[in-house]
């Protein structure tokens, strides 16, 4: 059984001092994690689809930085997105072991503001294709 691809906007930056090579105080770096986590839930409560595709998922993350920030290197941003797929998975009560990252790519955000898409599709699709 197939199911199209669901993709959630989140409205965020993703700070420096959450990925691997961010030097922050710890608590500075959790309250930054649970404000990523807070806005990822927040938006898939009340943006998401009622249905969301077979689990194990894979998700696919497009990030928009706005003018001025610079990229982040691969692994740096992996770390970075960890909040999001948090977020995702407390929100529809799912252990986030069935959850993996696919694909990260980078973009410059036209408007200047910076967010993070995120593409769900059930990873027995991925594999299929």
């Amino acid at each position: 059984m197939s199911q199209p691809p669901v993709t959630i906007r989140i409205p965020v930056v993703i700070d420096p001092a959450l990925t691997g090579n961010g030097r922050a105080h710890p608590m500075k770096k959790h309250r930054l994690f649970q404000q990523l986590k807070g806005v990822t839930m927040l938006m898939v409560r009340t943006t998401g689809p009622d249905v969301y595709p077979f689990l194990p998922w894979v998700l696919d993350y497009t990030v928009a930085r706005p003018k001025g920030k610079q990229g982040l290197d691969d692994d740096n941003i992996k770390i970075g997105l960890k909040g999001i797929q948090d977020g995702i998975a407390e929100e529809l009560g799912l252990d986030d072991r069935y959850i993996m990252i696919g694909t990260v790519e980078q973009t410059r955000d036209v408007d200047g503001i910076g967010f993070v898409d995120v593409t769900i599709t059930p990873a027995d699709e991925r594999q299929a294709a």
